[in-house]
């Protein structure tokens, strides 16, 4: 055990770990804060001359003190905050954001782009991302997503495919109801700042990068998938195979995908750390016989997986999250030549510091930050775990190491997955537990169908037995998924409970693994500061109510939270789907424990402040306050807005989505004249009494 507790210190102390996470934390701070490269600058040069001062004058002494550690740590934070800004797209003079203004939204562009990544359509569109060469005749860098109607044909197109099309520029979407998933922010995080809107008939197709290692992915992709559409597999089967092992999950039924997500296995459906690492491991299989030549034949088969994984990615697509898998995976195989512990680990940072270092922006992608915590997770718990039970058969040594996996890799991937999808699946246990043990089999039997197919030697048994393994194992999911009662959903988790969460698990396993018991105290702590976030959360939703007018196109639609409930008024029937557009993201974010519905009235009166609803009809009632008056206009009233304001004393007007983009225009264009504060739902999202202000 003291060999285990020195072990620990040599990992947590490294210098390595120490200034990866200085880098992380800097990119995450500027990413927050965008800071001058001016301020950059003189902050980063100030403490280098500081810790070069210091060092002179105490001489090496110095590096030995805590100041020398604090000063380094205070340089990659640094260094951080100028690795964001230096990677950061816009700073570059010719970024096509550079020629467009607000008000060109929604204008026609002439623009010359080229194709860099398939993406998996949405009901309405399919979309890729595209590199942005020219607008006009200015040339251009940049990505954009370019959206393409679900009902034209783009099955043709390939990565590399350079086309010029008159398209319509939109901005980024925005989050427009309280809880509501940021499309924009996350568009922005893969640096794509604008939506570039076409159909197939106005793209006109021009060169391409017959060459282009991308392009040439994309081709043995599109190989692949014609050699599967040609066998006898099932349509729904297919797309779990695609998804498996090449990546493309375009084909995957959404009522498939529901049932991998409730099931708390829909890991095993993007090409992820899990995907990567069972390869690794039929690599290492596959090679195994080279152990036998000592050093040498180690480094051969080192060199072998890492060829074997990387040809997993480019028959993936060379996509982000691939490629982050692959790297990571690669430093790990190299660990594994030393077989031992603390060199996985150093090894897992170095993939880290170097994928940090080459892309920024990766680290606010939620399968960067689940990958690495998973791994994070394997490497320093399930050894630990894996040593409180020695099973004496075979078959029982299989799942309890694959249990020991699962529950390591979770222990510090649930608070991170409550943060951001507020709900856990129960069952997450027991569907990896059926499923992981064989989808190496699976992956490698895919690989060998696939093999085959290519080369027109796939026996039609073989191409059934593929086909009935997934058809196993869609069917097992959904049996699972149909446990209603083991998905726990709009869990309430904010990020100041998630890191209370982080830090009272981290206390936990430090007094276990170094096995002072008496320190499990500590992590009580971070326990008794979550009871008092959730108590301050419970008496605030008691004592304030709110008034939320929510923005839904073609509707209009008002919630009252009040005492843990949330009453839902509108004079259209609301349907599931609105119910959970509306309510869901919102929801996740209270503690409501009802929600029921009620017919609009024509006025309210909320706290301090009386609300009129002019409608279609364009009747009101005139009104003798003469504060505080909001008029919400619904369903395009055509109205004489002057004189509304007038009779009505009106201090505020806000517009839903209920009324015309024209409409809402006029009456924005009037209360400005008239010196009347303006609220529209469209642009600035949902109006919230009493927080929200005009």
């Amino acid at each position: 055990m003291q060999e285990n507790i020195k072990a620990t210190y040599q990992i947590i102390n490294i210098p390595l770990v120490w200034i990866t996470v200085s880098l992380i934390i800097g990119i995450s701070l500027q990413y927050h804060l965008q800071l001058s490269p001016t301020i950059l600058c003189i902050l980063v040069g100030s403490t280098l001359g500081v810790l070069l001062g210091c060092w002179w004058y105490t001489k090496r002494a110095f590096v030995t003190t805590l100041y020398f550690k604090i000063s380094v740590t205070y340089l990659f934070i640094g260094i951080g905050l100028l690795l964001y800004t230096y990677h950061h797209p816009l700073r570059n003079k010719l970024h096509y954001t550079n020629l467009l203004t607000h008000s060109d939204s929604g204008d026609l562009k002439t623009v010359y782009f080229r194709l860099k990544e398939r993406y998996k359509p949405s009901d309405f569109y399919q979309k890729f991302k595209v590199s942005v060469l020219r607008i006009g005749t200015y040339p251009t860098t940049g990505d954009a997503l370019l959206q393409i109607p679900i009902n034209d044909d783009a099955s043709s197109f390939l990565i590399g495919d350079e086309f010029i099309a008159n398209l319509q520029v939109k901005s980024l979407p925005k989050a427009l109801n309280p809880g509501q998933f940021d499309y924009g922010q996350f568009l922005k995080n893969k640096n794509m700042y604008q939506v570039l809107q076409a159909d197939c008939g106005s793209l006109e197709k021009l060169n391409s990068f017959e060459n282009g290692v991308f392009r040439l992915s994309d081709r043995i992709r599109n190989r692949i998938r014609n050699a599967l559409d040609k066998t006898t597999i099932s349509r729904e089967n297919l797309g779990v195979i695609y998804a498996l092992c090449i990546g493309y999950r375009s084909e995957l039924d959404s009522q498939t995908v529901k049932n991998y997500q409730d099931t708390g296995t829909i890991h095993l459906l993007a090409v992820s750390g899990l995907h990567v690492g069972i390869i690794l491991y039929l690599l290492q299989y596959c090679f195994f016989f080279l152990n036998r030549f000592g050093k040498t034949g180690r480094y051969i088969k080192t060199i072998l997986c890492i060829i074997g994984l990387w040809s997993f990615a480019f028959i993936a697509g060379m996509s982000p999250s691939v490629v982050r898998a692959v790297t990571m995976f690669s430093f790990l195989s190299i660990g594994l030549i030393f077989r031992d512990r603390s060199s996985s680990f150093n090894h897992l940072f170095l993939s880290l510091l170097l994928l940090v270092c080459l892309a920024p922006n990766w680290i606010f992608t939620i399968g960067f930050q689940l990958s690495y915590l998973a791994v994070f997770g394997i490497l320093w718990i399930q050894p630990k775990l894996y040593t409180l039970y020695t099973p004496k058969f075979w078959v029982v040594k299989i799942y309890w190491k694959v249990t020991t996996v699962t529950v390591a890799a979770q222990m510090l991937v649930f608070p991170l997955s409550l943060y951001y999808f507020h709900q856990f699946p129960l069952s997450f246990l027991f569907g990896n537990l059926i499923i992981i043990p064989f989808l190496g089999y699976i992956l490698g039997y895919g690989f060998l169908i696939i093999f085959l197919l290519l080369l027109n030697k796939a026996p039609q048994f073989m191409i059934t037995i593929l086909d009935t393994l997934i058809g196993w194992m869609n069917i097992v999911v959904e049996k699972i998924s149909a446990l209603d009662y083991l998905i726990v959903k709009h869990i309430y988790f904010p990020i100041e409970v998630m890191i209370c969460v982080y830090v009272a698990v981290i206390l936990l396993l430090y007094a276990l693994i170094i096995e002072k018991y008496q320190r499990v105290y500590w992590s009580m702590i971070p326990v008794f500061c979550i009871c008092i976030l959730i108590f301050t959360k419970k008496i605030k939703e008691q004592t304030e109510a709110r008034l939320i007018v929510f923005h839904q196109y073609g509707q209009t639609i008002l919630g009252v939270h009040e005492n843990f409930g949330l009453k839902l008024l509108s004079n259209q029937f609301l349907t599931s789907a609105t119910r959970k557009f509306l309510i869901n993201g919102y929801q996740n974010q209270t503690l409501l424990r009802e929600i029921d519905t009620a017919s609009l009235k024509n006025s309210y009166q909320f706290n301090q402040t009386s609300i009129f609803i002019v409608d279609s009809t364009g009747t009101y009632t005139k009104s003798n306050r003469t504060i505080n008056n909001v008029v919400l206009l619904s369903n395009n009233p055509k109205i004489h807005l002057k004189r509304m304001i007038d009779s009505l004393k009106a201090t505020l007007i806000v517009a839903d989505g209920s009324n015309y983009p024209s409409f809402i225009n006029q009456w924005e264009e009037k209360c400005r004249s008239h010196n009347i504060a303006f609220y529209r739902t469209d642009q600035k999202g949902a109006y919230i009494l009493p927080a929200s202000e005009p």
